[in-house]
């Protein structure tokens, strides 16, 4: 499996970069970039396949 090719500029629809996410001290997400582009669609899946 490889990554997708980023969207062409002027088909992003979002863009998030750097994002982190914790809760109390436990650091779950860190430093996640990415760029979504017009039709796609995406999820984020933890190591158990949970979203």
């Amino acid at each position: 499996m490889r990554a997708a090719e980023p969207p062409a500029a002027s088909a992003v629809r979002l863009e998030a970069r750097h994002l982190q996410k914790s809760y109390g001290n436990r650091m779950v997400v860190k430093d996640i970039s990415l760029a979504v582009g017009e039709g796609e669609v995406v999820g984020l899946l933890g190591p158990n396949g949970a979203g």
